[in-house]
């Protein structure tokens, strides 16, 4: 991850990718980071009572398709997992995005929407086990910002989560986006990067440089920019910065139903269909958890969503995926 386009091939060439530096930096694209926001109104708030329109409802999950089997096998883990797997519970709140805001970076190229706010809700017991649209919400609130008000836990929700080790709030922490630029894994490389690039990276000539590179990016991960400046590690859009495979193959298979509830493997015609799509499909935002609240030890949840629903401002059909290493 670089703070400036200008970053990107000095960097790859002093880890001896030079012959690659110019193909990686068309392939990295802009993203917004988060630092710590100072006093004043923020464009960002992680956890705490969302400013949402008044008359706005809070979101809740339906009862799960799958939720009775869910509930017999994992509800013996916790008693609010077992309430959340047997019907509609109001999810938590996550997250507020300033879309002004966003739109004043002059990052993600108007993708966003340029008025109003996105918030982010999503169900932190079950949402390890649901990946698709049903444990999340993202809600895009247009209401003018003399109809917002603070809205209050609901009573359900502070209620399902008694005798659990999550809250019902989060902490709320203020944020301010930075501009940054987004590079692709390795693996992803190995997709989307040219024949010769590709190539490399199974080249045993190759081997050693690669890996280098490969272990300084997984070191910084989410944390650290290339030119050392230290963010918090979250990040709105962008490419995924995963903590175990693409979240976005992750969302088509759940997508597909190529995951079944016993964790069945998907054979190898279900996987290149889902390796295939995942392509038309983008990170939204990604949180990480140990950030949001001390409550988890780690862990990642990532927004995704198809590019097609990006582009026509529908957030309805966004999946949450769960990652830890």
């Amino acid at each position: 991850m670089f703070e400036r386009k200008s970053d990107i091939h000095p960097y790859l060439a002093e880890a001896g990718l030079g012959p690659f530096a110019e193909e990686i930096e068309r392939l990295c694209v802009p993203a917004l980071a988060f630092e710590p926001a100072g006093a004043g109104a923020a464009a960002v708030q992680l956890g705490g009572a969302p400013l949402m329109a008044a008359s706005g409802a809070w979101p809740a999950h339906p009862g799960y398709r799958q939720g009775n089997a869910l509930g017999d096998r994992f509800g013996g883990r916790g008693p609010g997992l077992a309430r959340t797997f047997s019907g509609p519970t109001p999810l938590h709140f996550v997250a507020s995005i300033e879309l002004a805001a966003v739109k004043r970076t002059g990052v993600l190229g108007g993708l966003l929407p340029g008025a109003g706010r996105l918030l982010f809700f999503w169900d932190p017991l079950a949402g390890c086990y649901v990946e698709t649209e049903e444990s999340c919400r993202v809600v895009w609130d247009r209401a003018d910002a003399s109809s917002l008000a603070r809205h209050d836990v609901p009573p359900a929700l502070q209620a399902q989560m008694q005798g659990e080790y999550i809250p019902a709030v989060f902490p709320q922490k203020p944020l301010t986006p930075l501009a940054v630029w987004s590079m692709p894994d390795k693996w992803l490389l190995q997709d989307i990067g040219s024949a010769d690039l590709r190539a490399s990276l199974e080249d045993e000539d190759w081997e050693e440089i690669w890996d280098g590179f490969s272990d300084a990016m997984i070191d910084a991960g989410a944390w650290k920019l290339a030119s050392g400046r230290e963010v918090l590690p979250h990040r709105l859009g962008g490419w995924p910065i995963p903590e175990q495979g693409d979240p976005r193959y992750a969302a088509v298979a759940a997508a597909r139903g190529a995951l079944g509830l016993a964790g069945r493997m998907p054979d190898e015609a279900e996987k290149a269909a889902c390796e295939a799509e995942m392509h038309r499909w983008t990170l939204l935002l990604q949180i990480d958890l140990n950030k949001l609240s001390d409550a988890f030890a780690e862990g990642t949840v990532y927004f995704v969503m198809r590019e097609a629903d990006l582009k026509a401002q529908n957030f309805d059909r966004v999946h949450a995926i769960y990652q830890q290493t």
